[in-house]
């Protein structure tokens, strides 16, 4: 699979229910493979047997792919700020969020593991929201091949510029491609970012698209960068945490 039709939709917050409801008025299954959603948009906290019950009968399972955002999750009696994705309709997995922003670690428990999901050589990696803006995740990620992250967000709109260099950041220092998803409700509205590696001249640049329109999608092409990436990993020692650090006092 070279190439891949991504659909994304800057969902507002809004119930569970209402927003898979509103998903049938604005996207069409037939015309993407894989679809990804905002971080938090259902204003619900869950269990995951609701989810799975309530995606099965929804447009999201029509989709190939779908990374349907993350939700609030109880579960054993701690929340989760969990992602899951999608194979038409039946559920592959779950990413739990690990770097947990501000006082969201008075409430959530943190996710102990990064899993990257393969349908056949597409690989797909999913941070969520705060865990793009660290080095280490992404870094794992691309060191595993991965070919895109899904990075569902949920960020206020007087943060959108450094967001975006993050998002681009991540991208760049890895050769890896990032689509990041927020909700067009306010403070947030929307702004997301797809960032696109290619090779150029031997190096590496960036397209990167930023959205207005409430659904829109977008093309991921493996050829583009899968060499980039290959070789940006080899040329990385990835043993800075090794390093013996010297203070040089004058």
């Amino acid at each position: 699979m070279n190439e891949l039709s991504i659909t994304a939709v800057q969902l507002h917050r809004q119930h569970f229910e209402d927003g898979l409801a509103y998903l049938e008025k604005v996207i069409d299954a037939k015309n993407s493979d894989f679809l990804v959603l905002p971080e938090k948009w259902s204003t619900e906290v869950m269990d995951q047997q609701a989810v799975i019950d309530l995606i099965k009968d929804s447009i999201v399972s029509k989709f190939n792919i779908a990374v349907p955002g993350s939700f609030s999750i109880k579960e054993n009696g701690f929340l989760y700020n969990r992602a899951y994705i999608f194979h038409t309709g039946k559920l592959i997995g779950y990413q739990d969020k690990i770097s947990l922003y501000g006082n969201e670690g008075r409430h959530y428990n943190s996710g102990s593991e990064i899993r990257i999901f393969r349908k056949d050589d597409l690989r797909i990696g999913i941070a969520i929201c705060y865990d793009i803006d660290f080095p280490y995740y992404p870094k794992l990620l691309a060191k595993n091949k991965a070919d895109i992250i899904a990075n569902p967000s949920l960020i206020r709109s007087i943060f959108s510029d450094e967001w975006h260099l993050y998002v681009s950041a991540r991208s760049l220092e890895n050769r890896i491609p990032v689509l990041s998803v927020n909700s067009l409700s306010d403070p947030y509205k929307g702004k997301s970012i797809f960032s696109h590696p290619y090779e150029y001249q031997g190096g590496g640049k960036l397209r990167l698209e930023i959205f207005d329109d409430e659904a829109f999608t977008v093309t991921l092409n493996k050829k583009d960068f899968t060499e980039l990436r290959d070789r940006r990993i080899n040329e990385d020692p990835g043993v800075y945490s090794g390093y013996k650090v010297n203070i040089v006092d004058f």
